[in-house]
Formats: structure tokens, sequence, C-alpha cells
């Protein structure tokens, strides 16, 4: 029950973050730069925070459970899935990787889709996509 107060803890501090870059940061020229921002820090904190376990004995597990599970998962999923692949990668599993990568984006593209689709179809009866 407590590392579920923890990782509760850091996903708050999480979504409000991603909130407010979503907020705040402009879109140029329909980049979508909030989504990038947050992608990026958050796989530089959850790669940190990893380092710091792998290379620092002794740190309070509720750190990592606030910080990487909390708030980088908050924040963005895109830092766990770059962590899986450079996991991969570094047990030099080049092949796996590439198939995790490719498979990854085509299904969540795919269920993205569908998603739409299926909200579409739910709010406006059986008729196809516009």
């Amino acid at each position: 029950m407590e590392a579920l107060i923890w990782v509760a803890l850091g996903g708050a501090f999480g979504a409000v973050a991603r909130y407010y870059f979503y907020k705040f940061l402009p879109k140029p020229l329909d980049f979508p730069l909030a989504t990038f921002t947050v992608n990026a820090i958050a796989s530089f904190v959850l790669g940190f925070v990893l380092g710091l376990f792998e290379y620092q004995r002794g740190l309070p597990d509720q750190f990592k459970l606030a910080v990487a599970t909390g708030f980088c998962g908050a924040l963005s999923t895109f830092s766990t899935f770059v962590a899986d692949d450079y996991f991969l990668l570094m047990d030099g599993n080049w092949l796996m990787a590439a198939i995790y990568t490719a498979v990854s984006i085509v299904v969540g593209i795919a269920l993205v889709k569908a998603g739409d689709q299926f909200a579409y179809l739910l709010l406006n009866g059986r008729g196809g996509m516009p």
C-alpha cells in the first residue's frame, strides 16, 4: 500500500507538469512541442533515476517509485517505451529492439485510429467515418 502512495504522489506532480507544458508551450508550425518536450524530459529523468539506482546503492525505493514510476509515468509513457528499447539495445538485442519499436509505433497508430472510429460509431451510429 505504501508503494501506491509514492507512485500516486509522483504521478500527481507529473500530471500537473504535463498540464502546464500543454497549456503554456506554443505550437510552432503545428509541431507538437509540448508532447516532444514532456517526452524528452521524462526520458532524461527516467534515465537519470535508473542510472542512480544502477550506480549508487542504498537509495530509497520510495524515490524510484515516486520519480521513475509516478512522475515520469504521468508526465509521459514514452520515457518507459524508450527505456525498454535502450535496455534491449544494451543487452545486444538489436533485432528485438527494432521489432519492438516498429510494432509499438504501428500498433499504437492503428489503435488510435481504431479508438477514434469506435468513438465516432458510438456517437454517430453505424455510419462510416467522414
